[in-house]
């Protein structure tokens, strides 16, 4: 397990504390590591560990006032208490063929008025009463009282507003919330109604009572200490207190206004101990003493508990120490020149001279070879010098300065022997002077200190009388010089930064414990600050809420499993919670009351020990009177557990009769006429005492009943004396918290260095492993204990991980390696507690996805590498593999691009294009045994009929189909081979035939259209013309041969081969010798056009001329073949 640090000691041999005796767990020379703190992440070996009893925490348990974070508020008291909610009984009747269809009955909560209506087997009509809410009771025809009873406990009690009981076909229904409310009425159901319990105090229909006219009610409401808020109130748009509650916050800022309980309530917005409310009625017609039903104003109460009293100067909030107060910086620092002497046989041993600062006062004085005595004159800080005997006086200024300028008050230099000294602080100070063992040095202030701007302020503390602050601005340019100069000026109490404000704190608690500032002067200390708001008003110690007269109030505890210790104290002694302390303290023995951190009351044992404990309860005591002649017969008292409230009723010789209070529950006391009070308590007691919430016990006539919230008399009162629950009537309560056991601390101290103070981070046992990722700014380190096995779900990743010595760990290892195997495969569910970069195969989609944030596609947006590895395509039907993204690339483990094998199981398997025009297209129908090149379908498939080239064991064809509608010709192929280099030769094409089997004949090499180049198709008539020419480079000899073919349109042909050379030699272009030529045409006379070949030199080229004879016309084509070099 891990360990929280709760002290460290740095250094070497350093040191690190934890809660418990965990001393067998960390034994010498074992190493264990620190993680996830400050500056001391490393691994450590125990040294030596030492029981600390008592230093971390001894039992204690808390009342829990609201952990510093509750919202203050004040209540205007209109009558309201927090009890007083409406209780009615509702006695219903039976169905009668339908009778209670339509029917209904009112029924109001200090909200919204109701109405109950029945609706018979569906086909009843809603009343549907004016300006009511209603509620539908669903029953059946002929349906009993009882069942009538049961289904309009159901519906009520759907409703937030109220609470309800059932007993027969009495339906006791409970407001939740106090108030005087409307009684509930029966219309015309037949029911009978009674009120049980009258509410008490206003509702928002109540009439407020203020004039409906003109008249403007005025008050004021201070939120959280600052400036009073003008509340004004016309009484004709005020006369209920729900229109009273609107018209209050539309003028109220950082607070809001409600009914709670009956009363008028004003509560801020924030929470702690500045959350305060202070309401005030104010001018000639006051707001709250108007209103009919008004009794006072409530004290407040605060947001948090303060034992002592405070006042804040409010800077915005935000503040922090180095923050600017731009005070004026104006000040001067004094300089002062020190001329020295020369040390004459010891003259100076002793001596001293008096050098002060705005602040501190100084002396300094000479020690001459070791052997002079400080002459330590009152008041005032000792500088030392040390010289020899005999020292120059330059010598002396050197060291002087050196001593000086060690001071952080001073800044020294010194030329020869005058030493200059500058106070750091700026502001007045005396005047540098000789001692009383006097140097003889010159002395002189050249720059005399001046204060420049001094801003200041009053603060009486605890009433006294008003302690002048005088801050120079130069010395508090910053909110921490500020505060250290205020507190040099204050007594009795302290300047502190909280909450981004300034805070003066009494150093005192109690009821007298005050602060009240207040800014003075024409430079105003807290006025002049940059962010200066307001001062607020003064918070005084916060109070308990507690009844200010005789009412006792009483709690218990038991401390280290001791004997139940009774806490009573007097309403009059408990005004606040520093009294409170002081009386619970004076009755409890072996631990302590205080107000925690958290502005909790704690009760702390003072054993320091595991065994100590703390357990607080709530109590309250009932002391009880004998009977006389039967005066307590049919007597009450209300009491009340967490849960649930009760009546205790008194039956007198059997005698009595259950007074039946609405909405609690009854416990019968049986006593006989006469019995003595402590028969009576007996009695009482052991009644209580059977309800299962409750305890109770009886000494002499005191009844202590435990976990009770609360008790007093009855209507049918019994006159009994009543002490109320302490923990449950301080204003602020909220719970008691769970009691924390005692502990004991163990110091562990390590052999390295520990560099760090700051106290943070944990101590994971001797034997955890850090395990680290890649990339810690990926996936951060983290620490695998011994014994333990982080394994999903809610770990750290989708892998079982061991620690060290865990036992049969076999299963869940082997598991983790068939989770790798198959990529997590599952079908649609993700792994759980995936890491950046794993993989998951989502069987649902068939896709290999990669964790990234998400699982996404595995090559999205990416290219996909594959190294030494295959991928599988899914094999059903016409199934698609997309790359989205750059593309595939396949590599050996070497880092070489490898070949990429697709291998189908399928016929019809295309490998397209992302427009679907162009594709490989393997096998259109099963064992077909052809490959496809396709492009420019629309679209791409099976069965297209522009297969570009087809590869099948029968051949290879390519086939470059028919042009299309915009071309001008067929599409070409060309093969062009490879160029050679500076040396090599160019590559060769080669169209080889296959050779024949035993009984067959060799394949051949067939050219479909011309053996070579075609320069021309051309139809000549009436003259020669040149069909063609080929440029010829420079010093390029070309050999060429031209076939030609042309018929005349009468059927007369010629075909024609000229075979010849042709050079370029410096520009100059001609024929080599002769061209040979053969002629073969049809014959006669009428066949006199031909076919030529001749250098152009002005152009460097070789003309074709094709003519026809003058008077034919002739259709001629023409082709060549060439071959060159150049030199």
């Amino acid at each position: 397990m891990a360990f929280n640090i709760i002290a460290v000691t740095t250094g070497i041999g350093g040191s690190f504390k934890i809660s418990g005796d965990q001393r067998t767990k960390f034994p010498n020379n074992i190493e264990f590591r620190v993680f996830g703190s400050t500056g001391n992440d490393d691994p450590y070996t125990v040294q030596s560990t030492l029981l600390v009893t008592g230093l971390s925490v001894s039992g204690f348990q808390v009342v829990n006032l609201g952990d510093n974070d509750l919202n203050g508020f004040q209540e205007v008291d209109v009558g309201g208490v927090p009890g007083g909610k409406e209780v009615t009984d509702v006695t219903t009747v039976a169905d009668i063929a339908g009778s209670l269809g339509g029917t209904h009955f009112l029924l109001d909560s200090p909200t919204t008025q109701y109405y109950v209506w029945y609706d018979v087997d569906g086909g009843s009509t809603d009343p549907a009463p004016a300006g009511r809410t209603p509620i539908e009771v669903d029953i059946s025809t002929g349906d009993s009282a009882d069942v009538v009873a049961s289904a309009t406990s159901a519906a009520i009690g759907a409703n937030p507003d109220f609470n309800v009981g059932l007993a027969g076909p009495v339906v006791t229904v409970t407001n939740n919330a106090a108030g005087n409310v409307p009684d509930a009425v029966d219309v015309d159901a037949g029911f009978a109604i009674a009120v049980i319990i009258q509410g008490v105090g206003v509702v928002n229909t109540t009439a407020t009572g203020l004039a409906d006219d003109a008249t403007e009610f005025t008050a004021t409401i201070a939120v959280d200490g600052g400036t009073a808020q003008a509340i004004a109130v016309t009484g004709s748009l005020a006369q209920t207190y729900l229109e009273l509650i609107t018209e209050i916050n539309i003028d109220l800022v950082d607070a809001v206004a409600s009914i709670v309980d009956g009363n008028i309530r004003v509560t801020s917005d924030i929470t702690g101990d500045e959350s305060s409310i202070l309401i005030t009625d104010t001018g000639g017609d006051p707001l709250f003493v108007a209103l009919t039903a008004f009794s006072a104003v409530s004290t407040a109460v605060p947001g948090g508990v303060t034992l002592s009293g405070f006042q804040v100067a409010d800077v915005g909030g935000a503040i922090v120490n180095s923050n600017s107060t731009n005070l004026d910086d104006n000040g001067v620092r004094e300089v002062t020149d020190v001329t020295t002497g020369a040390d004459i046989a010891g003259s100076l041993n002793s001596t001293f001279f008096n050098l002060d600062t705005p602040g501190l006062d100084y002396y300094v004085w000479y020690n001459v070879s070791g052997g002079g005595v400080d002459p330590n004159p009152g008041g005032r800080v000792g500088i030392e010098v040390a010289i020899s005997t005999g020292a120059s006086a330059n010598a002396v200024a050197d060291a002087t300065s050196a001593e000086l300028d060690q001071e952080t008050d001073f800044i020294a230099t010194f030329s020869t022997n005058v030493v200059t000294v500058t106070n750091v602080a700026k502001g007045a100070a005396p005047n540098a002077t000789d001692g009383s063992a006097p140097t003889g040095f010159g002395l002189a202030v050249t720059t005399p200190g001046s204060d420049g701007t001094v801003y200041t302020a009053t603060i009486a503390i605890d009433g006294g009388g008003a302690q002048p602050i005088a801050v120079p601005g130069s010395n508090a340019q910053n909110y921490l010089e500020l505060v250290n100069e205020i507190n040099d000026d204050l007594t009795g109490a302290t300047a502190s930064i909280t909450d981004g404000n300034v805070r003066i704190t009494s150093d005192t608690t109690g009821t007298s414990s005050t602060v009240s500032i207040v800014d003075t002067g024409g430079s105003p200390l807290f006025g002049s600050l940059i962010d200066f708001v307001e001062i607020l008003t003064a918070v005084t110690v916060t109070p308990t809420g507690l009844a200010n007269d005789a009412t006792v109030f009483t709690a218990s505890v038991s401390i280290d499993g001791g004997g139940v210790q009774p806490i009573a104290v007097t309403g009059t002694t408990v005004q606040n919670y520093d009294g409170l302390l002081t009386e619970i303290n004076t009755d409890i023995a072996g631990g302590t009351a205080t107000i925690d951190s958290n502005r909790n009351l704690r009760i702390t044992s003072a054993t320091f020990d595991p065994s100590s404990t703390v357990d607080i309860n709530t109590t309250v005591e009932v002391t009880t009177v004998a009977d006389v002649a039967g005066s307590l017969n049919s007597t009450f008292f209300l009491l009340d557990s967490s849960s649930t409230g009760y009546y205790v009723w008194y039956d007198v010789s059997a005698g009595g009769v259950d007074p039946g209070v609405g909405g609690r529950t009854g416990i019968e006391v049986d006593i006989s006429t006469n019995d003595i009070a402590n028969t009576v308590a007996a009695n009482t007691a052991a009644a209580i005492d059977l309800v299962i919430d409750l305890s109770a016990s009886a000494t002499l006539a005191v009844v202590t009943i435990t976990d009770a919230i609360d008790v007093t008399d009855g209507s049918a009162p019994t006159v009994f004396t009543f002490a109320k629950s302490l923990i449950n009537s301080l204003n602020l309560f909220q719970a008691i918290n769970t009691a924390v056991p005692g502990e004991d601390d163990t110091v562990i101290t390590v052999f390295s260095n520990v560099p760090d103070a700051t106290v943070d981070g944990d101590i994971f046992l001797p034997g955890s492993y850090l395990l680290e990722f890649t990339d810690d700014n990926v996936n951060p380190p983290f620490m695998l204990e011994p014994e333990t096995i982080d394994g999903p779900p809610g770990t750290t990743t989708s892998l079982s991980l061991i620690g060290r010595g865990t036992l049969n760990y076999g299963e869940r290892f082997n598991e983790n390696f068939l989770h790798l195997l198959e990529n997590f495969a599952s079908d649609g569910t993700e792994p759980t507690d995936p890491i950046v970069g794993q993989l998951w195969y989502d069987d649902a989609v068939n896709l290999l996805k990669i964790f990234d944030g998400s699982f996404n596609p595995l090559a999205t947006g990416s290219t996909l590498t594959i190294q030494d590895e295959s991928v599988a395509i899914p094999n059903s039907p016409h199934s698609t593999l997309n790359f989205i993204g750059s593309g595939v690339v396949a590599t050996d483990s070497g880092g070489g691009v490898a070949d990429i094998t697709i291998s189908v199981t399928s016929a019809g398997t295309i490998i397209n294009d992302a427009d679907g025009d162009t594709a490989i297209d393997v096998e259109d129908t099963v064992d077909e045994d052809i490959i496809r090149f396709d492009t420019g379908e629309t679209p791409v498939g099976y069965g297209a009929v522009v297969d570009i080239m087809t590869l099948a064991s029968s051949g290879l064809t390519i086939s470059m189909g028919t042009a299309n509608a915009v071309a001008t010709g067929g599409a070409p192929i060309s093969i062009t081979a490879g160029t050679g280099n500076t040396t090599g030769d160019g590559g060769d094409i080669s169209l080889v035939p296959g050779a024949g089997g035993a009984s067959g004949e060799d394949g051949a090499v067939i050219l479909n259209t011309t053996t070579f180049k075609e320069l021309t198709t051309e139809t000549v008539s009436a003259g020669a013309t040149v069909i063609g020419s080929v440029a010829i480079p420079n010093n390029t000899s070309v050999l060429f041969e031209v076939l030609g073919v042309g018929r005349e349109t009468g059927g007369q042909t010629i075909a024609k081969r000229i075979f010849g050379s042709i050079e370029n030699t410096g520009g100059t272009t001609a024929l080599v010798g002769s061209t040979s030529e053969d002629r073969t045409d049809s014959g006669g006379t009428a066949v006199d056009w031909d076919i030529t070949a001749v250098a152009d030199d002005a152009s460097d080229e070789l003309d074709l001329t094709v003519d026809d004879g003058g008077t034919e016309t002739v259709e001629w084509k023409v082709s060549v073949k060439f071959l060159s070099v150049t030199q």
